[in-house]
């Protein structure tokens, strides 16, 4: 497959396992476990899936397991923004308002 129509490639016409982001998903369920749980699920579904000839699945649960893990790292890390620099003067109080 030449690399424009692997660029097209969706969950009809499948010719590859898809990535299943076990990294990121145990990643997201360390750092945000509400979604990192999700997608830990997802991630383990997409080979299970691929195996059982459900390939349109696989490449859903791939690209699910892709966004809860980075959802769950992007609000981990609004966190630790809110948290180090934003309540109660956070790290380095600026006295911008005083």
């Amino acid at each position: 497959i030449d690399r424009r129509m692997r660029n097209l490639e969706t969950p009809t016409n499948a010719s590859k396992r898809p990535d299943s982001h076990n990294c990121c998903a145990l990643v997201s369920c360390i750092v945000f476990p509400p979604l990192g749980i999700f997608a830990l699920i997802h991630s383990l579904l997409t080979y299970r899936s691929w195996d059982s000839g459900r390939y349109g699945d696989a490449h859903d649960h791939s690209r699910q397991a892709y966004t809860f893990a980075w959802w769950s790292i992007a609000i981990f890390i609004a966190f630790l923004i809110y948290h180090f620099f934003i309540r109660d003067g956070g790290l380095w109080d600026f006295n911008f308002f005083d």
